[in-house]
């Protein structure tokens, strides 16, 4: 299976997993929104089968609230989507593969990985 484009951000615990845990987030926000929300989501349901999904827990929230705060301080805001899948992955100790490397690359510590 190779990269989806379209905002779905992956985890795994290094470059090579796979499947990776996955964030439902991106692809599920604007699905209702839609006309039929059922058919919208029936395509990333189906892609989103073979990943672990991973709970929003209390340490991803203090790691999120961490995070923020301090870029806030800095005025280095990212969207708080990218708060939570940058908090889940450094709670899971997981690297994060993704596309968008310019909003991640300002949280310390979060291991990135960029498809090719």
């Amino acid at each position: 299976m190779g990269w989806r484009s379209g905002g779905c951000y992956s985890l795994a615990s290094k470059p090579s997993d796979w499947p990776p845990a996955s964030s439902p987030l991106p692809k599920f926000k604007g699905a209702f929104g839609t006309p039929d929300p059922h058919v919208t989501l029936a395509g990333p349901r189906s892609f989103l089968g073979d990943f672990a999904i991973l709970p929003l827990t209390d340490p991803i929230v203090e790691h999120f609230a961490r995070m923020r705060a301090s870029l806030r301080q800095h005025g280095h805001l990212i969207p708080d989507m990218e708060f939570f899948i940058s908090a889940t992955a450094l709670e899971h100790d997981l690297a994060l593969i993704t596309r968008n490397v310019r909003h991640f690359e300002r949280i310390s510590d979060l291991q990135l990985y960029q498809p090719s």
